[in-house]
C-alpha cells in the first residue's frame, strides 16, 4: 500500500506542475479521459502485486495448517517410519506437471475426480476436489484426504494403490498417484455394463481372480501394518482395474487404524449405503469385520456380474443393509439371486471359492 500511495502522490504531483506551467489546461485529474487512464494505470501495477502476496500468505498458511493435521494423524497411525516415504511437492510442481498432459479421467465417483500430469519422467495422476455444489465443507474434505496420506505412506502392496506425494499448499490437499487411470477404469463401471450387455461378462474365473486380489489386500491391511487399518468403504466404485483385470484397493479417506492392544475402534457411522455392516451402522463400533462384510456383497456382485445398486437406483435410499438390498431385489426384478452364476465351475475354480470362503 505505500507504494501504491507513492505512485498516487507521483502522479498527482506532476499533474499541478503541469496546471501551474500551463494555467489555460483542464488538469488530467479532473478530465473524465484522464482519471480512466489513471484508474486502469494504478490498478494494472497495483492488483498483480497484490494478489501475489496475498496468494503466497494463503498457501503458506494452508501448508501450516495441512502439515499439522499430517503430522498427528501419521502419528497415529504410525508411531515408527513410514514404509511408503512420500514427496511433497509445491504448487508450481503440480502445475507444470499437469500442464505438460492434456489427457483427464475420474474413476471414482465423488468428491474428487483425477488429472493426468508426468513428474520426473513418469505419468501420475493427480487428485483434487471436483467441482460440485454439493461438497462437504473444505474443511472436512481436507481431514479426509490428509486421512489418506497418512495411511497410505504406511502401505506398500500391489494390490493397494500407491501414494507418490502430495501437495499442503491448497485448501483441499492433492494427491499424486501412481498413474491409475488405468484402460479398465474401476469395478462399478464394469459391473453395471456387464448388467445391461454393453460389455460381454468376463468369464468366471477373472471376476474370482478379482475377488482374490481384493481380499489379499484387505488381508494386508488388517494383518501386516504396524496397526490394523479397516478401509470402512469396500465397494465396487472403490476398485480400480488394469488392462489385465488386476485389482487395486483406492479411496482410503474414510479409513481408521485400531490403536495397539485394542480390538475395535468407536467412530461416526460413514460408509456407503448397501454395503455397511449392520452391527457397526447400529453401535458405531469399527472392526476389521466391517471390511469382511463389504468384501462379501461385492463377492455376491461379482458372481452375478451385477452391482445391485445399478438395478435399484430409485430403491436404494430405502436399504439399510445388503439383506434389504437383497430383499428389494426380489420384488422389484421378480428372479432369485443365483440365476445368474454361472454353474459350469472347474476344480480349479471351486478351489478359489474353497479360498475365498476361508
Amino acid at each position: 500500500f505505500f507504494f501504491f500511495f507513492l505512485f498516487l502522490w507521483a502522479v498527482l504531483g506532476e499533474i499541478s506542475i503541469s496546471c501551474f506551467s500551463h494555467p489555460t489546461a483542464t488538469p488530467l485529474i479532473l478530465d473524465p479521459w484522464g482519471r480512466v487512464v489513471y484508474i486502469c494505470t494504478a490498478d494494472m501495477w497495483w492488483r498483480p502485486r497484490w494478489m501475489c502476496r496475498n496468494n503466497s500468505a494463503r498457501e503458506r498458511w494452508n501448508l501450516s495448517r495441512n502439515g499439522e493435521i499430517l503430522l498427528r494423524l501419521q502419528v497415529s497411525f504410525s508411531p515408527g517410519q513410514s514404509i511408503n516415504p512420500i514427496r511433497m511437492f509445491t504448487l508450481g510442481e503440480i502445475l507444470e506437471a499437469t500442464n505438460t498432459s492434456k489427457g483427464r479421467g475420474s474413476p471414482f465417483t465423488s468428491w474428487y475426480n483425477y488429472k493426468c500430469g508426468v513428474v520426473d519422467g513418469r505419468r501420475v495422476n493427480i487428485k483434487c476436489t471436483s467441482p460440485n455444489p454439493f461438497l462437504p465443507p473444505e474443511a472436512t474434505l481436507a481431514v479426509e484426504v490428509i486421512t489418506e496420506i497418512a495411511i497410505l505412506s504406511n502401505i506398500h502392496h500391489r494390490n493397494v494403490v500407491r501414494l507418490v506425494g502430495c501437495c499442503l499448499e491448497t485448501p483441499v490437499p492433492l494427491l499424486v498417484h501412481e498413474s491409475i487411470i488405468l484402460p479398465n477404469g474401476n469395478l462399478g463401471d464394469h459391473l453395471e455394463r456387464w448388467a445391461t450387455n454393453r460389455v460381454e461378462t468376463p468369464p468366471l474365473s477373472t471376476r474370482l481372480r478379482i475377488a482374490i486380489d481384493v481380499a489379499d489386500g484387505l488381508n494386508h491391511i488388517h494383518s501386516f501394518t504396524s496397526r490394523p487399518i479397516v478401509h470402512k468403504d469396500v465397494h465396487a466404485g472403490n476398485i480400480l482395474l488394469d488392462e489385465d483385470y488386476n485389482a487395486k484397493l483406492a479411496y482410503f479417506s474414510l479409513s481408521v487404524a485400531i490403536p495397539s492392544g485394542q480390538t475395535h475402534v468407536a467412530t461416526a457411522v460413514t460408509g456407503t449405503c448397501g454395503v455397511i455392516d449392520p452391527e457397526y451402522a447400529t453401535t458405531g463400533v469399527v472392526t476389521e469385520k466391517v471390511d469382511v462384510y463389504a468384501f462379501g456383497v461385492l463377492l455376491i456382485e461379482l458372481l452375478r456380474g451385477v452391482r445391485f445398486g445399478a438395478s435399484l437406483v430409485d430403491h436404494e435410499r430405502e436399504c439399510a443393509s445388503f439383506l434389504d438390498m437383497l430383499t428389494m431385489w426380489s420384488e422389484v426384478r421378480q428372479e432369485p439371486l443365483v440365476n445368474r452364476v454361472e454353474f459350469t465351475v472347474s476344480e480349479e475354480e471351486a478351489w478359489k471359492e474353497k479360498y475365498l470362503a476361508l
